[in-house]
């Protein structure tokens, strides 16, 4: 571990789960220090992250969040809208984020900027993820994409179709995979 080297985290961890799970919290997103950590290391190219730089990538995660509720969009109204849009079932409350394009300095100052189909696809790569947790071979139960900045719906069609396939859902959830367009766009951190 980079962050900590603390032995009782991960028991901390999981008393702290059980604690959400039973509590009447609507929505609860989890985190890691370690995974973030490796994202400013490999991702964004800081030579020795700190947790100001793991806070950025907080504030982005939650930034992008609730995004839709206060920035003029296409779907999205308030936090219950996307509460009962990502957790089909009260037992299964728990947000893993995603954040893409994840862009060192030197390549946002490129210029180069991902095409929507790159940075959907790249959301779903296990370097993309603010937790470390191995899904390989599990159903997703829903799925929520928020694109940010001058993006056109037409432009997130095909890779949302693309991304369907390739993704396994649950057979019992009618959600699958949605999206929210946001002209707001995403700021540097």
């Amino acid at each position: 571990p980079h962050m900590s080297q603390n032995t009782v985290e991960p028991y901390n961890a999981a008393r702290f789960l059980q604690a959400l799970r039973d509590s009447s919290v609507g929505l609860s997103v989890l985190l890691d220090n370690e995974s973030m950590y490796k994202i400013c290391a490999t991702k964004l190219g800081v030579e020795q992250p700190s947790y100001t730089n793991i806070n950025r990538l907080v504030a982005q995660s939650v930034s992008s969040l609730t995004a839709p509720l206060r920035f003029r969009g296409d779907s999205c109204r308030s936090i219950r809208d996307l509460s009962s849009w990502l957790v089909p079932n009260p037992n299964t409350k728990f947000l893993v984020p995603s954040l893409a394009p994840l862009l060192s300095v030197e390549q946002a100052a490129s210029g180069r900027q991902p095409s929507v189909p790159e940075m959907t696809v790249s959301v779903f790569e296990p370097a993309s993820s603010l937790l470390t947790c191995d899904r390989r071979g599990c159903k997703e139960l829903a799925c929520h994409l928020l694109y940010r900045g001058d993006v056109q719906p037409c432009e997130v069609y095909a890779p949302i179709a693309v991304m369907k396939k390739h993704l396994g859902f649950v057979d019992w959830s009618p959600l699958g995979l949605q999206h929210t367009l946001s002209p707001c766009p995403v700021r540097a951190v």
